[in-house]
């Protein structure tokens, strides 16, 4: 049953979801490596790419990042500036959170409406390119994949995770990723093709690599054709796969701004928050997050009710209050 494909939904109106790979250089300034057709890309800074939906959007969205391989090891990727209508942004850096030329990946979820109810039925996700495949992985520190496995195989060898798709794409694929630990860890995506990924994963106190348990989402596209423009239904090997988004603004009182539909946020204290979904998933879903200023990561393993994220300070590694985004994949159904 793994190669049937199923709807992805969510419970609010016309989502769309749009990958990116990017590079940020001084010379040409910015370029999208994949979604050129779907929007525009320029530098503000060193590692700062600030991405131009050629379709705006009808309220704020969420983006999640991950640095390349040629990006500083130990680093990571923030969003800088609020994801808005008509603009997102991107900002890769080093350990210490200086902005870093490079490679970056990135999903952007937003929604062509103003309406923020949560609304039944549920709605598909819909993005541009031809033939999308969602593919969601929780791999353990081990080399193991513990969901996602009828999907891919793995390989680990010096803190290398090679993930190897049971059914390659038409193209090359964006590959996004969260570490899950309770102190600050880093992850890199050295590779993403049409065939596999490879994420390294980094103690960042002392830049090193370490193995390390991680979430990643990857998005492909089973056809060579990069037609965009139309909107075509994201689908998952997964049953009743459903996607939930939030931003967690952890300053000051600690609210969730987008996703109060969705869950309720408990603060456990500096830099460390947790979500309760108001709809619980049937197995424990994927979890990317990205903060704004600092880097962000899964605190614990997340449940079918909800996860636990932290924030990290750039130049302490200490905990931190800071902005996030959450890209949320699980689902309503058995493993299959």
């Amino acid at each position: 049953m793994s190669g049937i494909l199923r709807k992805l939904q969510t419970p609010h109106l016309l989502p769309l979801l749009q990958p990116f790979k990017f590079t940020v250089a001084a010379t040409p300034s910015a370029t999208l490596n994949i979604g050129s057709q779907e929007a525009t890309i320029s530098r503000a800074a060193a590692g700062f790419a600030s991405i131009f939906p050629n379709d705006y959007y009808g309220r704020n969205s969420i983006i999640v990042a991950t640095p390349g391989a040629d990006v500083a090891q130990g680093g990571y990727a923030a969003y800088n500036s609020t994801a808005g209508q008509a603009d997102v942004s991107a900002y890769l850096t080093n350990a210490a959170g200086t902005g870093d030329d490079g490679t970056g990946y990135a999903m952007v979820l937003g929604f062509e409406d103003d309406d923020t109810d949560r609304l039944e039925p549920y709605q598909s996700v819909r993005t541009q390119a031809v033939s999308p495949r969602l593919m969601g992985f929780k791999v353990d520190a081990a080399g193991t994949i513990s969901s996602g496995s009828n999907q891919a195989a793995i390989s680990l060898a010096s803190s290398v995770y090679s993930l190897t798709f049971n059914r390659t794409f038409g193209r090359g694929s964006v590959v996004v990723v969260s570490p899950i630990a309770a102190t600050r860890k880093a992850v890199r995506v050295t590779a993403a093709s049409a065939l596999g990924a490879s994420i390294e994963t980094y103690d960042p106190v002392g830049t090193a690599l370490e193995d390390n348990s991680f979430y990643c989402l990857v998005m492909g596209w089973d056809t060579p054709d990069e037609q965009a423009g139309f909107r075509r239904t994201c689908r998952v090997p997964q049953l009743a796969p459903r996607m939930e988004s939030y931003f967690i603004d952890g300053t000051g009182t600690a609210s969730i701004d987008i996703g109060s539909e969705d869950g309720t946020l408990t603060d456990n204290g500096t830099g460390d928050y947790s979500v309760t979904f108001k709809q619980p998933f049937t197995r424990a879903p994927i979890v990317i997050v990205t903060g704004r200023t600092h880097p962000a990561q899964l605190l614990a393993s997340a449940t079918t009710t909800g996860f636990r994220v932290g924030c990290f300070n750039n130049g302490t590694n200490a905990a931190v209050d800071d902005k996030l985004y959450a890209i949320v994949l699980g689902y309503d159904g058995e493993e299959i």
